[in-house]
């Protein structure tokens, strides 16, 4: 039985392994981010009801946590008819793009094609290069399986006010203007059906589920203001991310935000480190855990965005 930590009011924290990451780098800093909170330093700043989890969970093991007690019943059923309500939406959406001559051919214009394909994936339909068709029970099944497979990088309940919030840490290449904003909406594209499934789901009793995204530039960029990127579509700032889940006082984020930063660093320093010690180690064998004890974070200064913000 995993042991149960308290945090503040009746918040819980579980504790265990931290997610497999596709971005090492990624990894890392998570990992540091959220296990700064067992720290008798950072165990103080967490407020209101939430409790963190950053050990590995799939949605479907999210949504049979027995915390939620959800009447779910045939989970994979529900899925299938969601897959069937997006194909009736993508339809009546992009109806015109079906050739008149041939109603197989799927004309997509290219700007909106990553958008497209990303409303497709989560449907009844397939693409198949420009031929569009149902798919067969297999390829349905897969979808299902695909869908409830799913893995954010970490969730956070508030058993007060039954919210369920999809957690998502990213270190992204931070050289132009727009490149929180575009990782941003890149990860709410992926959880879009996810948040759509459940918050539509009768089975849900007083549940609702969001998604707060936390974006970390690889040079330490950190933004501190929310930005509009076009009318009612924000980009919450790392700050406004860390306020949705209760840190609040000024002094507990900025020592956060710094502290990210530093991890940041330090996980960009070691893969550095881990590369050129691989590349010209004449004999092919490296001690990685002597690379690991000697990384050190550089120094930093953290400025904010200059932007038209809120």
């Amino acid at each position: 039985m995993e042991k149960r930590i308290k945090i503040s009011g009746p918040g819980l924290f579980w504790p265990g392994q931290t997610p497999k990451f596709k971005n090492a780098g990624s990894g890392v800093a998570w990992r540091k981010f959220w296990i700064g909170y067992h720290s008798r330093s950072t165990t103080a700043i967490l407020s209101g009801f939430w409790g963190f989890h950053h050990k590995e969970g799939t949605i479907k093991h999210i949504l049979l946590l027995p915390s939620l007690n959800l009447p779910w019943g045939d989970l994979e059923g529900e899925v299938r008819c969601f897959l069937s309500h997006r194909t009736n939406g993508f339809w009546a959406q992009y109806q015109a793009l079906i050739d008149q001559n041939d109603p197989t051919y799927f004309r997509i214009p290219q700007d909106e094609r990553q958008e497209i394909l990303d409303k497709l994936r989560f449907t009844t339909l397939q693409l198949d290069g420009s031929t569009l068709r149902n798919k067969d029970s297999t390829e349905i099944d897969d979808t299902v399986q695909a869908f409830l497979n799913l893995r954010p990088d970490g969730f956070a309940l508030n058993v007060k006010k039954q919210e369920i919030a999809i957690l998502e840490f990213t270190r992204a290449m931070d050289t132009d203007v727009q490149w929180e904003a575009r990782k941003d909406a890149e990860k709410r594209r992926r959880y879009a059906p996810v948040l759509d499934f459940f918050n539509a789901s009768h089975k849900r009793a007083s549940w609702t589920m969001s998604q707060i995204n936390f974006t970390v530039g690889v040079r330490g960029s950190i933004s501190t203001a929310d930005i509009l990127e076009r009318v009612g579509q924000w980009t919450h700032s790392f700050v406004s991310s860390l306020e949705r889940l209760g840190v609040s006082r000024k002094p507990d984020i900025e020592r956060t935000r710094k502290a990210v930063a530093k991890r940041t660093f330090e996980a960009h320093d070691l893969m550095l480190r881990s590369y050129f010690a691989v590349k010209f180690s004449p004999s092919g064998q490296v001690d990685f855990s002597k690379i690991r004890t000697n990384s050190v974070a550089l120094q930093h200064r953290i400025r904010p965005r200059s932007k038209t913000t809120r």
